[in-house]
């Protein structure tokens, strides 16, 4: 939480350096995420089963005039999911409960990243306090925490990238209450240059969000 705190101060500082009265917002922003990581190919027995994940966050906004805008967010984000196995022919090492067990076994994986998303948005309809715009970004992703267990065929073939990095598009609309203040929603998707998992061969992680916020103009 210290280091989300600190990137966000700094992003404010550097995107105020530029501002002036009206040109600068601030608010607080919230994901919905549906990832496909591409573990269908791990193995014909082993079936992925996808988390509705998270991000919350802030950000900070440089309206360079009524068209152009620069977006700096920082996220919390979480990439979980489960993997689905047969455990008659796969082994692990689960702390929680280390006995073999026999079926179908359910194998969570727990995934805690700090994002951050740099954005050019450009409006392409604004009548009065309604906008429409169109986001291209870039969102690199730090880990901050990876809990899961483990099968003894390769055990480090789920590792997780210390860094991913995604390329984002999105089309999101704005409504303001004021000049100061509104709500907005941008559906977007993301494609990621690597595979989230280290010595994975698979097609890349590719993800669709649904993001929400509130801003506040300086």
């Amino acid at each position: 939480m210290r280091s989300f705190i600190t990137v966000f101060a700094l992003t404010l500082m550097i995107t105020s350096a530029f501002g002036q009265s009206y040109n600068l917002s601030i608010g607080i922003a919230e994901g919905k995420n549906f990832y496909s990581y591409g573990l269908e190919y791990i193995e014909s027995d082993i079936s992925q089963k996808a988390h509705v994940n998270h991000d919350i966050g802030l950000y900070a906004s440089y309206h360079r005039n009524e068209r152009w805008a620069v977006d700096v967010s920082v996220f919390y984000s979480s990439k979980d999911y489960e993997l689905l196995v047969d455990a008659d022919n796969y082994q692990w090492v689960d702390p929680n409960d280390p006995l073999r067990t026999s079926g179908k076994q359910e194998l969570e994986y727990k995934l805690r990243y700090l994002d951050i998303l740099v954005a050019l948005k450009r409006n392409v309809w604004v009548r009065n306090l309604t906008r429409i715009y169109l986001s291209l970004g870039a969102r690199p992703g730090f880990k901050l925490q990876e809990n899961d267990r483990f099968h003894n065929f390769s055990p480090n073939l789920l590792r997780a990238q210390n860094l991913l990095v995604s390329g984002n598009i999105g089309l999101g609309i704005k409504q303001g209450f004021s000049q100061r203040s509104g709500v907005f929603l941008e559906p977007n998707f993301a494609y990621y240059l690597n595979q989230i998992y280290k010595g994975y061969e698979g097609r890349n992680t590719m993800a669709f969000r649904i993001m929400t916020g509130v801003y506040f103009t300086l």
